[in-house]
């Protein structure tokens, strides 16, 4: 979950075994099977928190861990608000040690979070609003170090290095004794006639080196592709008093964030990229929707009533998904259709891995629905 798993340990349990609570609802994100929440209340819009290690109400007991508590802000009889912006950029920050050795420069950072709150009364002493938003951006690049074919590797000469001797499939004999003979290509280079189409598409891919010593095999790539994301988030809550004995509200939150997490040779040439790095479009929504209706039969007996619903999808492609520049590559036998619409992954000895990361496309969708029924009796002075 790129917006961060909110979680923590308590009371020594896995961090799956917290319980996330806002408005006296479920919040708990149980899509990727490692704790955290469906929505992360904006700051400005949390009227209270508490966090429960122990002793718990009835309702909460099955968290092993922590019961983690959030209440949002209501609106009141006068109307106030907030508006925030948090700047961060490269201005500040130094080069990486690669960078400065390869002569590139810094590269572009900004991050930027910024939104309001808003609260006021509808109709005065009875019903209240209060709203927010929050937009993050961010617009930054990793920093990666590779290893990719030479010019020469690239034209299939394999001379002056460490490469053992390059064998003609061609010119396979017997050698009477059961094995087979084969002669070398002569100087250890593979005629451009001989080699393959496809994998000359393949290996178009592979980015040109543009650091280290003249010829280097290893670690002769550097590159800072782009990082960015895109979040935008809201928060709308109604609160209605009937009477002295009837209250109710009702919380509807949204929230979309857009991620694309490069890799290590993500570049013009290469959109599938390859090596470290997550190296996927990441789109996550989040949907949460609470009410809560108090009903008090007495000073001493009151019932509560909730109701929550909460949505939580995410989208993960691998980089180039779609991309026009695949559709020359056509690779026998390939599997190809409107999901996977990208090259396989390919690992060749000495060069960082070509292609994308394994575990996308990702299409998954987690819908929990909530109800409860809660009376209190007090005894007692």
């Amino acid at each position: 979950n790129f917006r961060g798993r909110f979680v923590f340990s308590a009371n020594g349990q896995r961090v799956t075994t917290n319980n996330f609570i806002l408005d006296g609802v479920d919040n708990n994100a149980a899509l990727f099977n490692a704790g955290g929440v469906v929505i992360a209340p904006i700051v400005d819009s949390i009227e209270e928190f508490k966090v429960s290690i122990s002793n718990f109400s009835p309702e909460f007991g099955r968290a092993a861990g922590a019961v983690m508590s959030v209440q949002t802000k209501a609106g009141s009889n006068r109307l106030h608000g907030t508006l925030f912006e948090f700047l961060r950029n490269n201005v500040l920050d130094s080069n990486t040690f690669f960078n400065n050795t390869a002569g590139q420069p810094n590269p572009p950072f900004h991050q930027n979070q910024f939104g309001f709150t808003v609260g006021g009364p509808i109709v005065k002493n009875r019903t209240f609003f209060f709203g927010d938003y929050q937009g993050f951006r961010i617009a930054d690049t990793y920093n990666f170090v590779s290893s990719v074919p030479t010019l020469q590797e690239r034209q299939g000469t394999f001379t002056g290095g460490p490469y053992g001797t390059i064998y003609d499939p061609a010119t396979t004999v017997s050698n009477g004794s059961g094995g087979l003979t084969l002669q070398p290509f002569a100087g250890n280079a593979i005629p451009s006639q001989r080699l393959d189409p496809v994998a000359l598409k393949i290996l178009s891919l592979y980015p040109l080196p543009n650091t280290g010593a003249a010829g280097a095999l290893a670690s002769n790539f550097i590159n800072n592709p782009d990082l960015s994301r895109n979040d935008n988030q809201f928060d709308i809550r109604i609160d209605h008093r009937i009477n002295d004995s009837n209250n109710f509200f009702g919380r509807y939150s949204l929230e979309n964030s857009k991620q694309l997490f490069p890799n290590a040779l993500l570049s013009p040439t290469d959109p599938v990229g390859g090596g470290s790095g997550k190296g996927n479009t990441g789109i996550l929504h989040g949907q949460s929707l609470a009410l809560n209706y108090i009903h008090t039969f007495s000073p001493r007996f009151l019932s509560e009533t909730r109701g929550g619903f909460t949505r939580t999808l995410y989208n993960g492609l691998p980089l180039g998904n779609g991309n026009p520049l695949l559709n020359s590559i056509n690779i026998p036998n390939q599997r190809y259709n409107n999901t996977i619409q990208t090259v396989p992954t390919f690992s060749v000895s000495s060069l960082t891995n070509l292609g994308p990361q394994s575990n996308v496309p990702n299409f998954s969708v987690a819908n929990n629905f909530q109800g409860s029924q809660n009376f209190s009796y007090s005894i007692g002075s």
